[in-house]
């Protein structure tokens, strides 16, 4: 395994071949998480999202996302994470932004892309979910801001590095 002083620096120069978007629900102390039925991360546990529309800014991307994959409207997000994603294998790279909200409009539905569930969240299916979210979800879940670089080899996470604050953004 490569170290991280030898991969970190390849994120310095990097850009991302795609931007993508995930957005946690909050309703009390549970969380809207989606069985994931098709596009990438299929077959895991995750959060409605996807990938930005050309001129789409990471807000709007988030807000279009929501209601296309399960149906809710949201009144305002909060952004808490900047993840930078690059596999050395198979050469995906995705630099992805992470928002959450408690204010939304509508009811959870099933459509093509995702199945929605309410979890509580001291019962995250982290064993489901891709194998980085362990380190970064549960500093978002607790409310802090997280910028993370992540490093995999075809699926398989190698390296990573976290920063955490409390400073909140809202957009």
């Amino acid at each position: 395994m490569t170290s991280r002083l030898q991969l970190r620096p390849l994120l310095k120069t990097w850009s991302p071949k795609d931007r993508a978007t995930l957005i946690y629900v909050f309703r009390g102390d549970s969380v809207l998480l989606i069985d994931k039925l098709r596009g990438h991360g299929r077959g895991k546990v995750n959060a409605p999202g996807g990938k930005f529309e050309p001129g789409e800014s990471a807000r709007d991307c988030a807000f279009r996302e929501l209601h296309e994959e399960v149906g809710l409207h949201a009144h305002s997000l909060i952004h808490r994470a900047t993840l930078r994603f690059l596999d050395t294998g198979n050469g995906f790279s995705l630099e992805g932004h992470v928002y959450v909200t408690d204010e939304v409009r509508g009811t959870p539905v099933r459509t093509a892309e995702a199945i929605p569930f309410w979890c509580p969240r001291d019962q995250i299916p982290y064993e489901k979910m891709w194998e980085d979210d362990r380190y970064w979800l549960p500093h978002v879940l607790e409310g802090s801001s997280v910028v993370a670089d992540f490093i995999f080899w075809n699926d398989r996470l190698r390296e990573w590095y976290l920063e955490r604050s409390t400073v909140e953004v809202r957009d």
